[in-house]
């Protein structure tokens, strides 16, 4: 059961890494245009999560709803409901379906496994992938972007087997980072291999946002690493990250007005700035949202096909995972999101830093990656994004660790009562 659940776990990543579409893309997740491949789209993501149930209902020394913290069930219940309103509702209920194969997937199949081999399955595929991706740019024209595509800026930059270049940098980081996190036990080739690869592939990609990004990844990963033989590092990389925490969320609610001017003006970030002034416009007059996943791309009724004289009318994301969620689940969407995808995740990973595994330093360096990475790019609870799919299967591997420990403790002390009984009655 091990390998069939490693085999199909390894081929749910692989296509989800290359948005199950080689040189292409899918990324608005089932509504291609009618081309057909939706069809196939639609029976994979079923099948996946047809799977997922089934795993879930073998038996497992931790029950399967306890790995996943509580906050997210109350998210998907939230993206459930918003069904009832949402402005596409066919639309909305298939991107629902996707986000909960991005959870169940791994979790179900994962729990057949050790609890290190599913974040290990990952840095297979995203090697494989990378591979392909590289060997893919002299050869197939649709590796690079073109001519013709909405931004001429791009023309020429690689992306692989990816939608977008900047996908096809996140797939970089993710190997960057599993890489060098195993450095930390051994500096076997293939992960040297691992980190030549994302480099070659990040760099094709000139994406800034991901450049700039890594090394804040790095600098916390190193300080974890040392942490685990000092206490006085460990304590100040838990103070510092609560305490710039805190003071980014004071200041948003302080400096709002500020901020909105700043972020809303017409040339901010490469004109993001008329596209977050609409978001929050709406936001305003909509307080639950348009409905989970149909607010980009969600056809004649989407709130985007309206608007006259937009340019990014027929975009598939905001370019900000937390104002996505804003303007699909409403602020109390919001509220949950940033609890579930940035509070939880780092409080799950600040209180393991003695634990001395790649994949815990991997996922503490890939959850400071994933929060700043979405101010300009969304992957917050999108099921069609490997960026989530990875923050999925760090959570569910520090939730598995973090119970399998206590469970351990508990039949120590279960053990030693029985000794201690039966000693007393000899």
């Amino acid at each position: 059961m091990r390998n069939i659940a490693a085999i199909i776990l390894f081929i749910y990543i692989s296509l989800m890494l290359v948005g199950m579409k080689p040189l292409g893309g899918l990324e608005t997740g089932f509504d291609d245009g009618g081309s057909g491949f939706a069809a196939f789209w639609q029976a994979a993501v079923g099948f996946s999560l047809l799977i997922a149930f089934a795993f879930c209902l073998l038996r497992s020394r931790i029950p399967f709803w306890r790995q996943i913290p509580l906050i997210w069930w109350l998210f998907l219940a939230l993206a459930i409901m918003s069904i009832a309103w949402s402005a596409s509702p066919v639309i909305g209920a298939k991107r629902v379906m996707l986000l909960v194969a991005t959870i169940l997937v791994p979790l179900s199949l994962g729990n057949q496994l050790p609890r290190r081999a599913p974040l290990i399955i990952l840095a297979v595929s995203v090697g494989i992938v990378l591979v392909v991706d590289i060997a893919a740019i002299p050869f197939f024209p649709n590796a690079t972007h073109r001519l013709g595509e909405a931004d001429e800026a791009l023309v020429g930059l690689w992306k692989g087997l990816h939608v977008h270049k900047n996908v096809a940098a996140s797939v970089a980081i993710i190997g960057i980072l599993l890489g060098i996190s195993h450095l930390s036990r051994n500096a076997r080739p293939r992960y040297l291999v691992l980190i030549l690869l994302g480099a070659v592939m990040l760099n094709g990609t000139e994406s800034k946002t991901s450049a700039l990004l890594l090394p804040i990844s790095l600098m916390v990963m190193t300080a974890a690493a040392i942490g685990q033989r000092y206490g006085e590092i460990r304590f100040t990389l838990r103070l510092t990250s609560q305490a710039l925490l805190l003071a980014a969320i004071a200041c948003l609610i302080i400096f709002w007005p500020d901020i909105k001017a700043v972020i809303t003006q017409k040339d901010f970030a490469t004109g993001r700035g008329t596209m977050w002034a609409f978001m929050l416009s709406y936001s305003g007059s909509h307080p639950l949202g348009a409905g989970f996943g149909s607010f980009w791309a969600a056809g004649p009724e989407g709130p985007t096909m309206n608007v006259p004289d937009a340019p990014w009318a027929s975009f598939v994301h905001g370019h900000n995972g937390y104002l996505d969620t804003l303007v699909t689940t409403g602020w109390l969407g919001l509220f949950l999101s940033v609890i579930a995808a940035v509070i939880v995740p780092l409080r799950l990973a600040l209180r393991r830093l003695t634990v001395h595994e790649p994949e815990q330093h991997f996922s503490l360096g890939f959850i400071f990656y994933f929060i700043f990475h979405n101010l300009s790019e969304s992957s917050v609870f999108s099921g069609t994004r490997i960026e989530w799919l990875t923050l999925s299967m760090c959570v569910i591997y520090m939730m598995r660790s973090q119970l399998e420990t206590k469970l351990a403790a508990k039949e120590e002390i279960e053990l030693a009562r029985i000794t201690q009984s039966k000693s007393s009655v000899a």
